[in-house]
């Protein structure tokens, strides 16, 4: 593989995936165009893994805290079924351990149940997914989807919740939307924007939610492509891997910095016109290629 096909793969990696207009979708896109045959998971995992870095320095306390309080609230939980279990069998009263609520808690909490629907949408979608993947019609449908919601969204009047003042059935809200992001070009950071804009959350916040989901989402992601697929395609092409990597997480910090700021002050509607016109350029693709 060219050196400069990898750097053209990476940059564009970086900045579409703080886009919300589907780094997926111009991945499969960009397949095409630049006649790039895919040499395996190991190359995919790498220009990904650029931005899951970024985003964890970037919000490197908020990840903390979510590890220590999240871990404390899943052990709790486990504990005290194990001590429900043992006051049913044994028939003897039991003291339940607790955990003082905070809005860390709260968050890690909160981030939980918005990832779940995404796992059960990947549990049944899991036999598709990969079909989808390489199919620029699919991805063209649901690059045009992602710009019908955004466009959609910025009818709606802006929002002034916190994180604070988000409940558990926003999380869920948020987390439905996001399942929607197994379909090949549907964004995932843009369907979690429209979900956060449709309870209400306020912009700041919901960029913030929305970067945070991401990392517990690409984990699990990354972690069942390595335990499904076959080990042998991680030898492939390890030289470009590396090289789209290092593009990627030194690319995936500028964009971070310029997009976010985009983001914050500017209506949805510039990145749905795009969105759209890529879905379009998909579409024709697909039909020119096949």
């Amino acid at each position: 593989m060219a050196i400069l096909k990898i750097l053209i793969m990476a940059l564009v990696q970086a900045v579409t995936e703080f886009m919300p207009v589907s780094s997926r979708g111009h991945y499969i896109l960009l397949r095409e165009l630049l006649n790039y045959k895919e040499p395996g998971v190991l190359f995919d995992l790498f220009l990904h893994f650029g931005a899951f870095i970024v985003i964890c320095l970037v919000y490197h306390k908020d990840v903390l805290g979510i590890m220590i309080e999240g871990g404390n609230f899943l052990i709790i939980k486990i504990r005290n079924f194990f001590l429900f279990i043992s006051q049913k069998v044994l028939k003897k009263s039991v003291t339940y351990d607790q955990l003082e609520s905070n809005s860390v808690q709260k968050l890690a909490i909160s981030l939980m149940i918005s990832f779940v629907p995404f796992c059960i949408a990947g549990f049944i979608f899991k036999e598709k997914v990969d079909a989808w993947d390489q199919n620029l019609l699919y991805s063209g449908i649901g690059m045009l989807l992602t710009a019908f919601f955004l466009l959609s969204s910025d009818f709606k009047k802006k929002g002034k919740k916190s994180l604070k003042m988000m409940t558990y059935k926003d999380a869920l809200v948020i987390g439905i939307f996001q399942a929607c992001a197994i379909f090949p070009g549907c964004s995932r950071l843009g369907m979690c924007l429209v979900g956060a804009k449709l309870v209400g959350m306020e912009k700041n916040t919901s960029i913030k939610y929305s970067f945070l989901l991401y990392l517990p989402s690409w984990f699990v992601a990354t972690l069942y492509k390595c335990i499904v697929k076959d080990y042998t395609s991680f030898s492939v092409a390890l030289p470009g891997a590396v090289v789209g990597f290092l593009g990627s997480i030194i690319l995936s910090f500028f964009a971070y910095k310029m997009v976010s700021v985009y983001l914050k002050d500017k209506k949805y509607k510039y990145f749905a016109l795009y969105s759209g016109v890529a879905g379009v350029l998909s579409l024709i693709c697909h039909f020119v290629f096949v």
